[in-house]
């Protein structure tokens, strides 16, 4: 690592302004695995649900509730723990 790109770490650690910096980052991967952990969500219920119900009909609408479910779960996690942590921290500089 070169001796500018870790002072600016240093600094950027000790004046708090490196959670700023991750938000795109962070939310770019949050963007990708999302979907992913709805999308699994949903076959994992689906799995599930088509063991127990003799109406195939039924675990289809178990499992795209259970995916919408994952997905407004991680994004209210998200917007709630991560963003005003992030907002707060660099309104304190």
């Amino acid at each position: 690592m070169k001796a500018s790109t870790k002072e600016f770490l240093v600094e950027a650690f000790c004046r708090q302004q490196l959670p700023m910096k991750f938000i795109p980052l962070s939310l770019a991967i949050a963007l990708i695995l999302w979907p992913v952990a709805s999308a699994m969500a949903c076959v994992v219920t689906h799995g599930e649900y088509l063991r127990h119900f003799p109406d195939k009909k039924q675990p289809v609408k178990l499992a795209i509730e259970a995916a919408l479910v994952t997905f407004i779960f991680l994004v209210l996690s998200f917007v709630t723990g991560f963003l005003p942590a992030n907002i707060v921290g660099s309104r304190s500089l």
